[in-house]
């Protein structure tokens, strides 16, 4: 990921955060008032104003995304090394047809849900056959062996990242909280997930919440999916290299 992928994403989950935790109960309007400024400096110059303006936003932001790295949330990208055993894997259990697999983009992230010292696989697969209509996608959480085989822990039908993992845990297992904004109709905010005994991580105990309160968890799954596809930097079902 590029540079500025990766302080468009921090920055825009440090707004997200920070709205949604309310930081003592301010609310947050430096996003708004940075658009409104941005639409007023640019509709009344020209020329060498306004790359000198776009150049002092584009420093302002990555102060901020810098300043993440002072706060409890652990940022982590998602794996770049190409993983042909979990590739086949996802094409086959979502059946993913042959000719869609080059445009079928994979992500993962490596997480210890149970503190257990060995880390689980979450994976989500992106692309047009395996985007919901709410405009989500399917996503596993994975338990691997030695022999490169896989068993599914949990599936969720669609999520959209990236994914929290709190350091808080339910039933021996960290919960999972989900950004379900525009996922379906009426549903703003987040999905608090917690794990079930014979349940797994969805069922009627999870909340459904406007905000989060702040406390420290993992960010996984951060990668800016836009800036990724212009640049090239993902790894598609097809398998090594192919794009």
């Amino acid at each position: 990921m590029t540079k500025s992928g990766r302080w468009a994403a921090a920055v825009i989950w440090t707004a997200a955060l920070l709205a949604a935790a309310g930081c003592g109960e301010k609310e947050n309007t430096a996003g708004v008032d940075m658009q409104e400024e941005s639409d007023t400096a640019l509709s009344g110059e020209t020329g060498l104003e306004q790359e000198n303006f776009v150049q002092e936003l584009e420093e302002q932001l990555l102060s901020a995304g810098d300043d993440l790295g002072d706060s409890e949330t652990e940022i982590v990208y998602a794996e770049e090394q190409e993983y042909p055993a979990l590739a086949e894997f996802l094409a086959e259990y979502y059946r993913v047809p042959g000719e869609q697999l080059a445009q079928t983009r994979y992500y993962y992230n490596y997480i210890d849900l149970d503190d257990d010292g060995t880390d689980e696989i979450f994976a989500v697969v992106i692309g047009e056959y395996t985007e919901t209509e709410a405009g989500g996608y399917p996503a596993v959480i994975l338990k691997a062996d030695e022999a490169d085989g896989f068993t599914v822990f949990e599936a969720f039908p669609e999520i959209s990242t990236p994914v929290i993992i709190s350091s808080r845990s339910t039933n021996g297992l960290r919960d999972i909280i989900l950004d379900t904004y525009g996922l379906g109709m009426g549903r703003v905010g987040y999905e608090i997930c917690h794990y079930q005994p014979g349940g797994g991580y969805q069922t009627e105990a999870n909340e459904q919440v406007d905000g989060l309160e702040m406390f420290p968890c993992t960010q996984i799954l951060s990668n800016n999916l836009i800036d990724d596809m212009d640049q090239g930097e993902y790894m598609t079902l097809a398998g090594e290299g192919v794009r």
